[in-house]
């Protein structure tokens, strides 16, 4: 072997050792922070994981519950990454807390099935002054979104008995109006629910989805004057939509609800595009945008960033395989899983 060949193994080497010690320190970034005091003692795999972080006044609200299995009430829990601190902040009378939003610098809470044991209500807020208050303003079934559409009113979407609805107030919770009704399909043998709300230049999309026989329909537009029909916004029937978000005169949503694994979308008001994340087109469990791009938590457990919708690239090798659910604030990222703890990593 000759001098330059040895030059080069000796190279390739120390290449090999750098990525090997790149590659344990990065799998080591993510931080325990805290399990889920009451998520930890749900009954079900899926009541166990923390399926939703939010940043409120700088605190992460966390989501969690199994709608499926009946079982309520829901504690809501706070945690300050400036103190450390745990905090209980509210017991809501749901059986799952899948949404949370900001609206008029109020936490807005729906109760995405009102919980059977306990005390009942459509939502729950907190106030600017810090004081919860709970809503039972239209005896839903199930509330799935809350939002403002004009800055002064408040909307919820679900379902009421077998229809899907949509409400409105304009006294800030007072009363309610409904604004749009949808019955089944098959009428009499299924049911039908708005699991969503999203808005893009003026116009507001809900899409009713049948409970059973999952038929998908039309979207249904609201331009401030009267409804009219849309496209379909996902490709499968099976598909619910969650976590309507705007990004660059883009609407962007998941097609299933946390921790289960979801095409993501965007919709620029005439076409629906899926994302090709990396080629393997891989699914995502949860995103967030975060100055001026996607950061998308994939099936793979890696985090990957775009800011285009089109190009992604992978962020360094954070990972965590069992991260269903992400946040980041002021240069962190903080992920739930499914065994309800809560990890944090510096991007």
């Amino acid at each position: 072997m000759g001098r330059y060949d040895w030059k080069l193994v000796k190279l390739r080497n120390i290449i090999f050792i750098f990525i090997v010690l790149f590659s344990i320190s990065s799998s080591a970034q993510f931080k325990e922070l805290f399990t889920h005091p009451s998520a930890s003692k749900q009954v079900t795999a899926k009541g166990r994981s923390l399926d939703v972080l939010h940043i409120f006044n700088g605190k992460i609200f966390m989501g969690y519950g199994d709608y499926d299995a009946n079982i309520g009430p829901i504690d809501v829990y706070s945690y300050a990454p400036k103190t450390k601190k745990v905090k209980l902040q509210y017991v809501m009378g749901t059986e799952a807390v899948g949404v949370f939003k900001n609206i008029n610098g109020n936490l807005y809470v729906p109760s995405i099935d009102p919980a059977h044991r306990g005390v009942s209500h459509d939502y729950a807020y907190k106030n600017k002054s810090g004081k919860w208050v709970s809503g039972v303003g239209v005896k839903a079934s199930h509330i799935y979104d809350t939002f403002t559409y004009t800055g002064s009113d408040l909307w919820m979407v679900g379902s009421k008995g077998s229809k899907a609805m949509a409400w409105r107030s304009y006294d800030n919770g007072v009363s309610w109006s409904v604004e749009k009704s949808v019955d089944a399909v098959s009428l009499g043998q299924d049911s039908s629910r708005f699991y969503f709300a999203g808005q893009l230049n003026g116009k507001l999309y809900l899409q009713p989805v049948d409970f059973h026989s999952q038929q998908q329909r039309a979207s249904l537009i609201y331009d401030g004057r009267g409804w009219s029909n849309g496209p379909r916004l996902f490709n499968s029937p099976a598909e619910e939509g969650s976590k309507f978000l705007n990004f660059k005169n883009k609407l962007v949503y998941r097609g299933n609800p946390g921790s289960y694994s979801s095409e993501l979308y965007s919709f620029d008001g005439n076409i629906v595009s899926a994302a090709a994340i990396t080629v393997d087109r891989l699914q995502s469990y949860d995103y967030v945008i975060y100055k001026n791009a996607i950061y998308v938590l994939a099936v793979d457990g890696y985090i990957y960033k775009s800011k285009d919708f089109m190009a992604w690239k992978r962020v360094g090798n954070l990972k965590h395989p069992n991260a269903r659910s992400m946040v980041i604030h002021k240069g962190v990222v903080y992920v739930g899983t499914l065994g309800s703890k809560l990890f944090a990593a510096k991007l």
